[in-house]
């Protein structure tokens, strides 16, 4: 004979003793965990997304570069700021990655600020227009209009010979206090799009101080 199943019954108002979690607790918990543990490994992320870098500051400007990066008088002891004659520039700041160095070259892959005299808007757009005459257009890339901290800018990708080798370049003009500045991104074309990214940190903290007119 099988044996008979008997269940014994709760008096009123207790509960069992085996707690027991329902779904919809097990869903709020795992949602509370995941409201915890989510900002934590955002930061993480965002940390390990953003390069170090440095900060430099002169009476004119200030700006970012990689901290893997070098003044370009530390890695070639003898550079000498550069001066165009046709475009009437004088090079006041210049750095470079010290890694993309070959048996040819220092480096490969640099960024420098140079600098004009000029006061007005018409003569930053008269600067830029004679620098963009003064190139092949056949290996110009593209050109833009844009605004670096509220400054009003002028860009311009081009391809130009140096040495040896072809660089890809990126000129940003600006101006403001009296003074057109050149901001110039150079880098072998195979390497000028992996470095967008340190180009962008470069530019885009590029401020001027409020002195002048």
């Amino acid at each position: 004979m099988p044996r008979k199943r008997t269940f014994k019954e709760l008096p009123a108002g207790k509960a069992d003793s085996k707690p027991r979690r329902s779904g919809r607790s097990l869903s709020a918990y795992v949602l509370a965990l995941f409201v915890v543990i989510f900002p934590i490994l955002a930061a993480s992320s965002i940390q390990a997304l953003s390069p170090p870098f440095i900060h430099y500051e002169s009476s004119e400007f200030s700006l970012d570069y990689p901290a893997e990066w070098k003044m370009i008088s530390n890695i070639f002891p003898a550079y000498r700021p550069a001066v165009d004659p046709e475009r009437g520039t004088e090079e006041v700041f210049a750095v470079a990655d010290p890694r993309t160095a070959t048996p040819w070259e220092k480096y490969t892959v640099s960024f420098t600020v140079s600098r004009k005299s000029g006061r007005k808007a018409a003569e930053l757009e008269s600067a830029f227009s004679a620098a963009r005459a003064g190139l092949d257009r056949r290996r110009v890339i593209s050109e833009r209009k844009l605004e670096i901290n509220g400054v009003p800018a002028r860009e311009i990708v081009y391809r130009k010979p140096r040495g040896e080798n072809w660089y890809t370049v990126r000129d940003v003009w600006l101006a403001k206090n009296g003074t057109i500045y050149l901001l110039s991104c150079r880098a072998l074309p195979g390497d000028f799009d992996g470095y967008q990214r340190s180009f962008d940190l470069l530019v885009d903290s590029f401020r001027m101080r409020n002195h002048g007119r």
